[in-house]
């Protein structure tokens, strides 16, 4: 008796949860006939072949054990989950693409921005062309030689003052 109490609580949250599954309504045989009449005819599709799956029981039991359906519940919690997350996942990864194409456009403006702000300074610091040195006309070397002279007259002057001061 301990024991049955868990079961019969087991057993009447798996009543309700099945209980909220509705079934839908069934067609009459006609008025399928008449839809398939309605519809377009399909394409042509590839078909790819996929591993056999394995055999089913023909019969379905009766009866199932109460342990069994909360398997499959929490099978199905966990399959419930699994596509949340995989939802949230997508989401970020839409938001993560978005911010790289921002970025993107940012770096491209940037970049053009540069290319034009060198472009100004390179029209504003023009170098001009290269022209040799013309060559300047001769100039009167006698009066460089007289002052060539006369410097070194001064010096050997002041090397002797030196040599005085020395002694």
């Amino acid at each position: 008796m301990f024991f049955g109490k868990k079961k019969q609580q087991e057993a009447s949250e798996i009543k309700q949860a099945v209980g909220t599954l509705t079934t839908p309504p069934i067609q009459k045989e006609a008025e399928i006939k008449e839809e398939i009449k309605e519809l377009p005819p399909l394409p042509d599709i590839k078909t790819i072949e996929l591993a056999p799956l394995p055999e089913r029981p023909k019969a379905a039991p009766l009866f199932v054990k109460v342990e069994r359906y909360s398997l499959i519940l929490s099978k199905i919690k966990k399959i419930r989950n699994i596509l949340a997350s995989t939802k949230k996942l997508i989401e970020i990864r839409k938001k993560i693409d978005k911010l790289k194409e921002d970025s993107d456009t940012i770096l491209e403006k940037n970049l053009s921005q540069i290319i034009d702000d060198m472009q100004a300074l390179d029209v504003e610091f023009v170098r001009p062309e290269f022209k040799p040195p013309t060559p300047q006309p001769e100039q009167n070397l006698d009066y460089m030689e007289k002052y060539v002279n006369e410097l070194r007259e001064e010096l050997s002057i002041l090397q002797n003052e030196i040599e005085k001061l020395k002694v």
